[in-house]
Parts: C-alpha cells; structure tokens; sequence
C-alpha cells in the first residue's frame, strides 16, 4: 500500500463523519472560520513561508488559479496535517498562524478538489480530508506547486 493510500484509508472515517447529515456543522464550523472566501490566499502564502519559500507566485487561468512557491517540499507530515482537521504540524509554535490546523481548509471555499504537486507527493484532495494519488509534474524540480480549481 503506498503511503497516500494508507492516509486515505485513514482519513476515510473522518470523511464520512463529515459527509454524515448528522454532523455537517462539523464541515460549516470550518468552511465559516473564515469569512472572506480569499483568506485562502493568505493561507497558501502562509503556508509559503512556513516551508521557507523565497519565492511565490500565483497565476490566474480560466478555470483555476496556480500557486507555486520555492519552499521544501511536502513531508509525510505535512500530508497528514493537511489533510486533517485541527492538527497541524504548527500546532506547538505558538508563532505560526498555521497552529490551529484548519487553514488550508480555506480553499475548500473555491475548491472541492485542490490539487498539490511538490518534488516528494503529488495528491488531489476530496470531501476536505482524503488524498488520492494525481500523475507527478517533474518539470516542477524542487518547486511545490498548487492549483485551485474552484469551477470543478
């Protein structure tokens, strides 16, 4: 089993306790945090830096809009977090905005399925939590690079 399928496998109660009628406030607690649907700029540009980047840039398409940056790319870690709710890797940094561990989840407003490519895992996400395994991009070298399709 590679390791984005045993996250997936892993996150798939939470989704379904998220796609659950029963629990939607769950999904509305998190889509309501914050209430400009662009914070997830802010958020990708936080993100940005956490990971050190010099450099980023964000590219406005028809139907998506591409952020890119130069910082490390994705660790396990950073795959787990982010594909959680309320535990992050920044959760004891109390110096990072990032320490709640519900910022990415900002894209969510425009997005139903961000994808990531980095040098190291390249993943769509679904239902806010479950990454499936997308073709890598290794002209991308040692850029990570996201793309926010919110038509999709």
């Amino acid at each position: 089993m590679s390791f984005l399928s045993e996250v997936r496998s892993k996150r798939q109660k939470l989704a379904d306790v998220l796609s659950d009628d029963d629990y939607s406030g769950i999904r509305e607690i998190v889509e309501e945090l914050y209430p400009l649907r662009a914070h997830f700029l802010y958020e990708l540009l936080q993100n940005a830096e956490d990971a050190e980047a010099t450099q980023a840039s964000f590219r406005l398409h028809d139907t998506s809009l591409t952020f890119e940056h130069n910082g490390r790319p994705f660790t396990e870690s950073d795959v787990w977090a982010i594909t959680n709710i309320g535990k992050g890797t920044k959760k004891d940094q109390e110096d990072k905005i990032g320490r709640f561990g519900v910022g990415f989840k900002a894209v969510f407003a425009y997005s139903e399925t961000p994808f990531i490519w980095s040098p190291t895992f390249s993943f769509k996400i679904s239902e806010l939590v479950l990454p499936t395994e997308i073709e890598a991009k290794p002209e991308l070298g040692d850029i990570s690079n996201y793309s926010i399709t919110p038509w999709d």
